[in-house]
């Protein structure tokens, strides 16, 4: 059965590490990028976040799961999309018809 590592991952979807488990040597407690702290479980069931696949010899990019894989409760990163789609929704209803602003 295929077996995954845990993510770290900051609430602004910015991957510190995709094996926090086998490769221990890359975890950062904040963010290189942003600065926020970073996590490796759902803050909803604290499970952990599903990483990398184990063993797998893919040099693919690892995406960030959008929901949690046992609760099904958004990560703080599709939260904060989510937010900005609805807030910049919600500020165009007031922009000018012609405006690209």
């Amino acid at each position: 059965m295929a077996e995954y590592d845990v993510a770290q991952i900051c609430p602004n979807r910015h991957v510190a590490n995709d094996m926090h488990i086998d490769f221990p040597e890359f975890n950062k407690d904040f963010c290189e990028k942003c600065g926020e702290k970073t996590i490796t479980q759902c803050p909803s069931c604290e499970k952990p976040i599903r990483g990398r696949l184990r063993e797998s010899m893919s040099l693919s990019k690892f995406e960030p799961p959008a929901f949690c894989r046992f609760c099904g409760k958004v990560f703080p990163w599709t939260e904060r999309k989510i937010i900005a789609a609805f807030e910049l929704a919600r500020l165009s209803q007031f922009a000018p018809k012609n405006s690209y602003f």
